[in-house]
């Protein structure tokens, strides 16, 4: 006999499209809110939510969660591959959703050094399956270069990035490695890339010599002004040239 009481069993709803959480009980948000401070396996956590709520709306609530400044490391790795296999949808729609929370993770300084590169692994497959026309990643590749914590293989790889405005965040960050600002200095193409690397104080001398000399005024004064210079170096070069 079928039940009598009105309960129905799990099963029931099986291919079925769920029933709505009971309006006394915390809405997804909150749920996912209290997810991203909790230590304990916050991926199963989330997973939970998902089935209760439905993909398509936890991709869209947790770019907020990701943003959250107590966002554990684990949660943070959980949501970036969320938001990688959520964007293989076949439409641009599914980006969205998917960059918001792929730029928030990358800025976040919670954010685990194996998830800056899982995510420039998947670049070429964000670039193929977003279906934008503009460069969907490059919010992403900005984001990661203006992260101090940025490891420095990532900073590596985003330096040959073929967008000015995410080598020029390279060119700024706090630990870029010399051999990319020296690399960065060659571009002949931006201006406004060897400008940043004339001005950060990590430039190497030879590097910053060889920028005094640049076609761009802006950047020939940037390496001038740059504290790294020897004075000596300046000395001489403020004999044999007019001022910028």
């Amino acid at each position: 006999m079928g039940r009598t009481d009105g309960r129905r069993s799990a099963n029931q709803y099986s291919g079925r499209r769920r029933p709505p959480p009971s309006p006394a009980g915390p809405s997804g948000s909150e749920l996912l809110a209290q997810t991203a401070i909790s230590p304990d396996e916050p991926a199963r956590a989330l997973q939970t939510i998902e089935r209760i709520f439905g993909d398509n709306v936890v991709v869209h609530m947790i770019p907020a969660v990701a943003l959250s400044g107590e966002c554990s490391p684990s949660t943070l790795r959980y949501l970036a591959a969320k938001a990688v296999r959520y964007s293989r949808g076949g439409n641009s729609s599914r980006w969205q959703p998917s960059k918001s929370t792929l730029v928030a993770v990358a800025g976040h300084n919670n954010t685990p050094p194996d998830v800056f590169l899982a995510t420039l692994e998947n670049q070429k497959h964000i670039k193929d399956s977003s279906y934008v026309q503009d460069d969907p990643f490059v919010d992403v590749a900005i984001a990661m270069a203006n992260n101090p914590i940025c490891p420095m293989e990532a900073l590596r790889q985003l330096a040959t990035y073929d967008d000015s405005a995410v080598q020029r965040a390279v060119a700024r960050h706090p630990h870029c490695p010399p051999q990319q600002l020296e690399q960065l200095a060659t571009h002949k193409a931006w201006p406004s890339v060897r400008r940043v690397v004339a001005s950060n104080p990590n430039t190497p001398v030879a590097t910053l010599e060889h920028l005094m000399q640049d076609s761009d005024p802006a950047t020939r004064q940037a390496a001038i002004n740059n504290p790294r210079l020897p004075r000596a170096t300046l000395a001489m070069w403020q004999l044999t040239h007019e001022p910028v």
